[in-house]
C-alpha cells in the first residue's frame, strides 16, 4: 500500500526479489488513474518488462532485407549492420542526451505485442522531462524508426536540448544536411566495396513546426550527431522522430531514395503503429 499518492496518472512497478533481497526479471509494469474518491487498487502482472541490465541481450530487430537493427536497453543500436554479422556499421549508434545528460538504461523496457517489430524504453526523468524511446523497424527492413517521447507533467514550459549520437565505422559524408535543408544525411565508404554499409539519418520533415537546431557530419570523422532545441510546454507531450537506413556497401543511391521517402512520409510503413495522438505530438515533420 502507497499512501500520500498526487491524484491523476500513475505507474506502478513490480519486481520479484531473490534469496539475497535483489530483483530478478522479469518485472512488470501498469499505468493507472488515481482521484479524489478514494483508494484505487492497481494490479501488476509480472512478465510485460524487463530489467535495465547491459547483461541482457540486445533486442534484434532483424528485417527481410538481411540487415540487423540491434537495440539495447537504452534504446541505442550496438553494432547494426547484417544480421549474418558480414557487415558492421556502429560503435553504438542513435544515443540519447537530453541537456547533455545520457539516457540511461530505464527500469522498464517494453517489447511490443506478439507479432510487431517496436520496443519501448522508460520512462525516465530528467529534470521535470519524462523521456521515452519508442523503437520500430518494419518486418520487410529497411529502417529504423525512433520517437523520442518528451512529456512535460509540471506547470512551466521547459525548454530542452535533445541531442541524438552515433559513431560509424563508414566515414565518407556521400550527402550533407547542408544538401537536404537539414532533413538528412547518408554516409558511405566512399567507394570501398570492403567496408560498412551505405548509412541513412533522416531527422526532419517537410512542412515540419520544429527543424534541426544543429547537425554535425564531418568527413573522415566518425562520431556524428543532429540535435533539436525545443520548448516542452506544460502539462504536454512533444515527440521528436527520427530514422536509421542501412543498405548494402555500395547501394548509396538506395539510401538516399529511401531518405526522401522517409522525409515526405511516402514510405508506407514510415507512421506504421503509431496512435493518431502520437502522430499529433511529433513536432519535426509534417504529418497530415
Amino acid at each position: 500500500m502507497f499512501v500520500s499518492v498526487p491524484v491523476g496518472n500513475v505507474r506502478v512497478t513490480g519486481v520479484e526479489l531473490d534469496s539475497f533481497g535483489l530483483f530478478k526479471p522479469p518485472l512488470g509494469l501498469t499505468t493507472g488513474t488515481l482521484d479524489a474518491s478514494g483508494p484505487t487498487t492497481i494490479n501488476v502482472t509480472i512478465g510485460n518488462a524487463s530489467g535495465p541490465s547491459w547483461s541482457v541481450p540486445p533486442t534484434n530487430l532483424d528485417g527481410g532485407d538481411g540487415f540487423r537493427y540491434d537495440i539495447a536497453c537504452d534504446g541505442q543500436e550496438f553494432v547494426g549492420g547484417t544480421s549474418n554479422g558480414s557487415l558492421r556499421a556502429y560503435f553504438g549508434a542513435f544515443n540519447l542526451f537530453l541537456n547533455s545528460n545520457s539516457y540511461p538504461c530505464p527500469l522498464s523496457i517494453f517489447a511490443g505485442p506478439a507479432g510487431t517489430r517496436g520496443v519501448d524504453f522508460g520512462p525516465f526523468g530528467f529534470g521535470g522531462i519524462e523521456v521515452t524511446r519508442k523503437v520500430f523497424s518494419p518486418s520487410a527492413g529497411g529502417f529504423v524508426r525512433y520517437l523520442e517521447v518528451l512529456s512535460n507533467p509540471t506547470h512551466a514550459n521547459l525548454p530542452v536540448s535533445v541531442k541524438i549520437e552515433s559513431g560509424l565505422i563508414a566515414t565518407n559524408i556521400a550527402v550533407a544536411p547542408s544538401d537536404t535543408n537539414s532533413t538528412y544525411a547518408v554516409v558511405d565508404s566512399g567507394g570501398q566495396v570492403c567496408c560498412p554499409p551505405a548509412l541513412g539519418f533522416v531527422f526532419g520533415g517537410i512542412g515540419a513546426g520544429l527543424a534541426a537546431s544543429a547537425t554535425r557530419f564531418v568527413n573522415q570523422d566518425q562520431n556524428i550527431w543532429y540535435r533539436w532545441d525545443v520548448t516542452v510546454p506544460a502539462g504536454k507531450t512533444v515527440i521528436l522522430m527520427h530514422f536509421g537506413i542501412q543498405r548494402d556497401v555500395t547501394d548509396t543511391n538506395g539510401v538516399q531514395t529511401q531518405a526522401q521517402a522517409l522525409v515526405n512520409l511516402t514510405d508506407p510503413d514510415a507512421l506504421d503503429g503509431m496512435s493518431a495522438t502520437e502522430k499529433s505530438e511529433v513536432v519535426n515533420f509534417g504529418i497530415p
